[in-house]
């Protein structure tokens, strides 16, 4: 078939054979890495953002990897286990329930909590971003910490009712110079005494955002990285303790995927170093990033430009 063609149009069948692939190979890949993107904010109940990135010649994710998981179902142990072989050590917290489902961290008293040993671990470095999850329940209005890691990062209760998340920014990764700090607060009103919240936290590179229960509140467009700090992971704290049960929390680290490079005769066809694409929780594109369907348009060496299509509900055309 190509034979035939390539004498219809005078061309060489190697000319052909690369048009074709650089037409379709080239929309095949983007759309995949974008439809991958949008099942992972689906399936984490996070938001994900796609890049393509015009310089590189690559697209690729900025989702989240887990790096820190715990339920408190282990009431007889002294430490909460968790996933990836890191435990919490209680600071006279309890395990016990009522939890969400089974048992809960239950923080009675001022300077309850637990921390994780986390230091240098390399998974916990987070300069490209991180997410924190847990589902709260306070007992009463309270200004209280959720989760903290030293001056890196903060997700705590006002209140009156109000979540803020506080980021400490770098001038580059890495560095111990301070580039000021991030801070998203929702209305009043998303958690309530009595009963659970998930609470979320996600920090991208590009938005800082928080949800309640699966529903973005608040967010703030920043793209500096994370501030470097060893300090330790904590739920609660000494200072400004959390005065309820506390369950499932969950710890994650963005890191830019792999990615898929596109064929050496195509190329991204706009002006700006990179594209975002970023998918809500529900797979939507997110109207307060996106105020129209995304288009990415690619161009080829041999001639000719095409178009692929994100829409308002995520789907890939």
């Amino acid at each position: 078939m190509l034979g035939i063609l390539s004498v219809m149009l005078g061309i060489g069948v190697g000319v052909l054979s690369r048009l074709h692939f650089a037409r379709f190979g080239a929309l095949s890949i983007v759309r995949s890495v974008l439809r991958s993107g949008r099942e992972a904010a689906i399936s984490t109940g996070l938001p994900v953002s796609v890049v393509c990135d015009r310089e590189s010649k690559r697209v690729y994710d900025l989702s989240v990897r887990p790096i820190g998981l715990w339920h408190f179902e282990d009431e007889p142990l002294p430490n909460a286990r968790g996933a990836f072989g890191l435990d919490l050590v209680r600071n006279n917290a309890r395990i016990g329930p009522p939890g969400r489902i089974g048992s809960a961290l239950i923080c009675a008293a001022a300077g309850d909590g637990a921390e994780a040993l986390v230091g240098s671990l390399a998974a916990w470095r987070l300069a490209d971003g991180f997410s924190v999850e847990a589902d709260v329940r306070p007992d009463r209005d309270q200004a209280a910490t959720i989760a903290s890691r030293g001056r890196q990062w903060k997700l705590v209760l006002l209140t009156n009712g109000a979540l803020e998340a506080q980021v400490a920014l770098a001038v580059e990764a890495g560095s111990p110079k301070t580039a000021g700090t991030a801070v998203a607060t929702t209305p009043p009103g998303v958690v309530r005494a009595g009963r659970f919240t998930r609470v979320a936290a996600v920090y991208d590179r590009i938005a800082l955002t928080l949800l309640a229960d699966g529903v973005p509140r608040a967010r703030v467009y920043v793209s500096e990285p994370v501030l470097a700090d060893e300090s330790p992971f904590r739920v609660s704290d000494r200072e400004a303790t959390f005065l309820g049960a506390i369950d499932e929390v969950r710890v994650g680290a963005v890191v830019p995927g792999d990615g898929r490079a596109l064929p050496r005769d195509v190329a991204f066809d706009f002006e700006a170093p990179r594209m975002e694409v970023r998918f809500q929780p529900d797979g939507t594109l997110d109207p307060a990033f996106h105020d129209a369907p995304v288009t990415i348009p690619m161009a080829f060496r041999e001639g000719g430009r095409r178009e692929i299509q994100v829409g308002p509900y995520g789907t890939v055309r």
